[in-house]
């Protein structure tokens, strides 16, 4: 696996999509956007097993980007398309949405 992160994320950042997106993030996801702050995945595929495939990776959105990646904005243009407690978080290598759950009861991807 091959990630090319978008620089280091920060606590702010965090607190900023929680905010304004109103959701609670997993800790795991944090710690992700911490560390990277996204980025563009290769050689890499998730298994969702409620569709019992495999993704291969695209990119993952980050915070206070200035292309197509900034998950606030994307969130925002395409808030009519997303189901409350989802979050867009990133693309496939077909551009095909990641979602995450943000519930509290069904928290993933």
């Amino acid at each position: 696996m091959n990630i090319k992160s978008f620089g280091q994320g920060c606590v702010e950042h965090i607190e900023k999509i929680e905010k304004e997106l109103k959701v609670i993030l997993p800790e795991d996801y944090k710690n992700f956007l911490l560390k990277y702050n996204g980025a563009v995945i290769k050689d890499a595929y998730i298994y969702v097993k409620d569709l019992q495939q495999k993704m291969i990776m695209g990119c993952f959105y980050g915070v206070d980007l200035k292309n197509y990646a900034d998950i606030l904005e994307t969130n925002k243009e395409f808030s009519d398309d997303i189901l409350d407690n989802f979050l867009l978080i990133g693309t496939d290598v077909g551009e095909g949405w990641i979602l995450l759950i943000c519930d509290g009861e069904n928290d993933g991807i």
